[in-house]
């Protein structure tokens, strides 16, 4: 069996990769407009007089942030919208980057490894013991989940990541339809440039047609 057939394979699993996406993505979404509805109401709280503004909203924004800030890195893993140094890329034979990324990915595991292990023990020994200061029933428990639960989401990404940096040793990716369009833009040029010539030689010989017969008429 080729590369080829066992990659076809394995890529079918990549609908569930979306879907566990778009599920986070939208989860992200409801933490991201519960911030923005809750700042509004601190801020209004403390201009308006009948709105209240209790004190538990600073908490509640700094904790929609913290799960925000950590569920959606695993998002933007999977799209490689982090920033990353390119500029010295073209300078690389693409082998070399292709073992760069695995190096990445490789960095990446551990890292998420590491947010797992530390968070975890954070969210369940100094988390477990104390409370929010505005909701005294309510244990810093929630405060420190993002940080494992981000690493979760890395690692579950990451895989798919690197499988994809794995897979480009084998088969090679198609060039995109845009490399074509500068091709299509000097086609055009060219049909202009031949245009434009063969106006200039119809109206070189359309004068010397001209002049011919005047040179007639003359005599």
């Amino acid at each position: 069996m080729g590369a080829v057939a066992v990659f076809a394979k394995t890529d079918k699993i990549k609908p569930f990769f979306d879907v566990v996406y778009n599920v986070l993505l939208f989860i992200c979404k409801l933490f991201l407009v519960g911030t923005i509805f809750v700042t509004c109401w601190m801020v209004a709280g403390r201009y308006i007089v009948f709105i209240p503004s209790p004190m538990w909203t600073e908490e509640v924004i700094l904790t929609l942030i913290a799960y925000t800030t950590m569920l959606s890195a695993s998002l933007a893993l999977r799209r490689s919208a982090h920033i990353r140094m390119i500029a010295l890329d073209p300078y690389f034979h693409k082998t070399v980057i292709k073992a760069l990324d695995l190096i990445a990915d490789i960095a990446i595991m551990y890292f998420s490894y590491v947010m797992i292990m530390q968070g975890w023990e954070f969210t369940t020994n100094i988390g477990a013991k104390g409370f929010y200061v505005s909701m005294p029933n309510i244990p810093l428990t929630w405060r420190y989940l993002p940080v494992p639960l981000g690493g979760i989401f890395l690692v579950f990404f990451n895989i798919e990541v690197t499988y994809n940096h794995i897979k480009a040793f084998f088969i090679e990716e198609p060039k995109p339809v845009t490399e074509n369009a500068p091709e299509a833009d000097g086609d055009h040029d060219s049909d202009i440039v031949e245009d434009s010539e063969n106006t200039t030689e119809s109206e070189i010989t359309a004068e010397s047609e001209i002049d011919t017969g005047k040179e007639v008429d003359a005599e």
